[in-house]
């Protein structure tokens, strides 16, 4: 990964439409990598090394095609689709990891319909040896793989229809073993965003309590769960721990 620089979306494009930047750690030298123009916008762009970014994307108007992966050159040349999901009348979201040696890409699969059909997969970076981590009923997505890569936090709807609130953190061991829910959100309050801290000891997430939206973070067995933010007229979500 490249530490001298930055990946963001930004709609400050040429297109009018939410495109891929990049830019110096010191917010200098701001670049326009993306040129799409499309519907539903380029997400979670993320160094796949120093010089290719990942990042996800629907090809055609919003809510009339399929999310893909997608790579392209941090200078704008060589943008190339990295998955095929439409072959399988699936597709993805925004959020998709890989493991510290970037080895291997943890990612989320569901039909292009609004049913909880979301499962979470792992696969190689070429996206051989697929594995489907979870299989029921519920929605299951966000997946978060620990530094040492031994474990994958996640969400998971918790309500009969498998799509509502509430959503809860769950943990798993990579290879969709030892399923452990770690939060107790319930009505209509929940979990997300969860991040693992860089030893791998804790995590933290974004929790709803039916009104308002705070960080915490727990030990990594869910332990110890603890209020960062604690701002009653504001609402905070996680992003990255680093």
């Amino acid at each position: 990964m490249d530490r001298e620089k930055i990946t963001f979306c930004s709609n400050e494009a040429t297109t009018g439409s939410f495109e891929v930047f990049v830019m110096n750690s010191d917010g200098a030298g701001v670049k326009q990598v993306t040129h799409d123009s499309t519907g539903n916008n380029e997400m979670n762009p993320c160094f796949r090394n120093a010089a290719m970014i990942w990042y996800v994307n629907m090809p055609t108007r919003i809510y009339a095609g399929v999310i893909e992966i997608y790579g392209i050159n941090s200078d704008g040349t060589g943008k190339t689709k990295m998955t095929n999901f439409a072959a399988q009348n699936l597709h993805t979201q925004s959020s998709f990891c890989f493991t510290k040696d970037t080895t291997k890409i943890f990612y989320y699969k569901q039909s292009p319909s609004s049913s909880p059909t979301g499962e979470i997969y792992s696969a190689n970076i070429d996206f051989s040896g697929e594995t489907r981590l979870t299989n029921n009923s519920a929605w299951d997505g966000q997946p978060r793989v620990s530094p040492d890569g031994t474990k994958v936090a996640f969400v998971r709807c918790d309500n009969a229809d498998g799509y509502s609130y509430p959503y809860n953190i769950y943990v798993m061991n990579s290879d969709g073993t030892g399923v452990s829910k770690l939060t107790a959100a319930t009505g209509s309050q929940f979990c997300i965003d969860p991040v693992w801290s860089p030893d791998g000891s804790k995590i933290i997430y974004s929790f709803n309590d039916g009104v308002q939206t705070d960080i915490y973070f727990m030990n990594a067995d869910g332990s110890a769960k603890q209020n960062l933010t604690i701002t009653p007229a504001y609402n905070e979500r996680v992003c990255d721990w680093k």
